[in-house]
């Protein structure tokens, strides 16, 4: 976890748009993200998944990638959001697209309160 990180270091050669593949497949990382849940639904924890905070570009919105991620997500796991709530600009980038600054933090922080509260507020009105 970065703390008290202003402003952003990252440099001019990483404002670039991530590299997705056209497809997506099942990797190690996903194998690992079942065995975890796995390890959670038979020990009574309640998960949910992020996506990651990330400098945003133009060509995410359409990427059949990050639309069939989203779909094996939303299929499998209780998501919190879609990826393009969790694209950020240049000024909430701390010194990696994936590294959010302090304003990006709180922004996220913020966001992810909201989600809590509202969730709350269906479970008590059930």
């Amino acid at each position: 976890c970065y703390l008290d990180v202003t402003g952003s270091q990252l440099a001019k050669e990483k404002e670039k748009a991530l590299y997705f593949p056209e497809n997506f497949n099942v990797t190690n990382s996903i194998r690992q993200l079942e065995e975890f849940k796995s390890y959670c639904l038979s020990h009574g924890i309640e998960l949910y998944i992020t996506y990651p905070s990330t400098l945003g570009f133009e060509s995410y919105r359409n990427s059949h990638y990050l639309e069939r991620l989203t779909s094996y997500l939303t299929e499998n796991y209780q998501v919190i959001g879609k990826p393009e709530d969790y694209f950020v600009p240049l000024n909430h980038i701390f010194n990696s697209v994936y590294h959010i600054n302090e304003v990006g933090q709180n922004f996220r922080t913020s966001r992810l309160i909201n989600y809590l509260r509202e969730k709350e507020k269906l479970y008590v009105s059930e």
